[in-house]
């Protein structure tokens, strides 16, 4: 029986029980990579309402991987305003995580959230994308 294909949405809040589990285990992953920057304590993935705030108040958006049902893979953007003095005045969208469940990766899921997040920044005007990555 073939896979169905993966489709890319932007998330909801209803979204979140499921996306859980993919954010648990590239937390995982980082903390093991980066434990200079990640707590290596257990601390669980951002809360419910650190996601809600990023949806509700139109500061970003997550980006959901799906394939039969689950959720594969997540991409949090958020735009930015510029706004120290030294800095040119201008808006740009911040890509602050991306995650793949490791059964998921190297089938460009990866890929395909970061265009669609370009995307999401080209149509909302943002100047300029930015991200901070952790490579596994």
């Amino acid at each position: 029986m073939p896979v169905p294909a993966t489709t890319i949405r932007e998330a909801t809040l209803e979204d979140y029980p499921r996306l859980h589990d993919v954010l648990t285990s590239t937390l995982h992953v980082h903390a093991q990579d980066q434990p200079d920057v990640f707590r290596q304590d257990g601390t669980p993935p951002p809360l419910r309402e650190v996601v809600a705030a990023l949806l509700e108040e139109g500061r970003g958006v997550v980006f959901i991987a799906e394939n039969g049902g689950a959720v594969v893979g997540f991409l949090t953007i958020r735009r930015v305003q510029a706004d120290q003095p030294f800095q040119v005045p201008r808006r740009h969208g911040a890509i602050d995580h991306v995650g793949v469940a490791p059964a998921w990766r190297r089938r460009g899921i990866g890929r395909a959230l970061l265009t669609k997040a370009h995307d999401w920044a080209r149509r909302g005007a943002v100047a300029r994308r930015t991200q901070r990555l952790g490579v596994q």
